[in-house]
């Protein structure tokens, strides 16, 4: 077992660490490092990482990259670090949608992210337009139908047709229109519900932004006091600081 430690612990660049040395005299790094060899050293039927570069300096982070490449057994990272993540079979993308598996690394797994989106975005887009379409084939079949019941109700005011003939006009005027009104109802309210879905689809990640535009520093509060400091322009393109 202290072959296999001293061996576990080389490739982790932790060749300098006695292994009789106390765990809270290293570094944050090189306890990471030292906590990590004691779960390789475990051989767990499946090596779960929270974020295991963290506190790990370039030479740290190869040795374990080096190290987990090696492993032959099932490891899951969860870590935002894309290098680690592009030496990964699989990417597991959690959303308010759920979980979903893609295959290959990171980059593997932009490219397939990408095309998605851009489906998405098409669909939305698709859909966006159709309800437009909807409402406004709805516009123009009421803007119709009222023209039509203001030419009965002209026609009943002249008294030019009898008034059975006219009631019966009305009474299939309004049953057709109620009838085309359910109609348009119905399909704006598809038109809509494809609308919802496909915005469910597009995941708009937004950046966290800090608007600042409002922040001001009143007139004579003093900001910065420098003594000591001289200031020159070296020439039109680059300037110099000497004190």
């Amino acid at each position: 077992i202290e072959e296999w430690a001293r061996a576990t612990l080389d490739g982790l660049g932790l060749a300098s660490i006695a292994l009789s040395r106390p765990l809270e005299t290293l570094s944050g790094g090189e306890a990471t490092r030292a906590t990590l060899d004691g779960l390789l050293l475990a051989r767990p039927d499946l090596l779960i990482l929270d974020e295991p570069t963290n506190h790990l300096d370039i030479v740290a982070r190869e040795a374990l990259y080096t190290t987990l490449m090696a492993w032959t057994r099932p490891v899951l990272v969860i870590s935002h670090d894309r290098r680690l993540l592009e030496l990964m079979e699989r990417i597991v993308e959690l959303s308010p949608a759920g979980a979903k598996t893609y295959g290959g690394g990171w980059e593997a797994y932009r490219a397939q992210k990408a095309l998605e989106d851009e489906a998405a975005e098409r669909r939305l887009s698709d859909a966006e337009r159709e309800l437009r379409r909807v409402k406004a084939a709805a516009q123009r079949t009421r803007e119709k139908q009222a023209r039509r019941a203001g030419r009965g109700k002209r026609a009943r005011g002249t008294g030019s047709q009898p008034k059975a003939t006219l009631n019966k006009w009305k009474e299939v005027a309004e049953a057709t229109s109620a009838r085309v009104a359910d109609q348009h109802a119905k399909r704006q309210e598809e038109a809509s519900e494809g609308v919802k879905a496909a915005q469910e689809q597009v995941e708009r990640s937004g950046s966290i932004r800090l608007d600042l535009s409002g922040t001001t520093v009143p007139s004579g509060r003093l900001v910065l006091e420098l003594e000591g400091v001289q200031h020159r322009f070296a020439d039109s393109a680059n300037c110099g600081v000497a004190g």
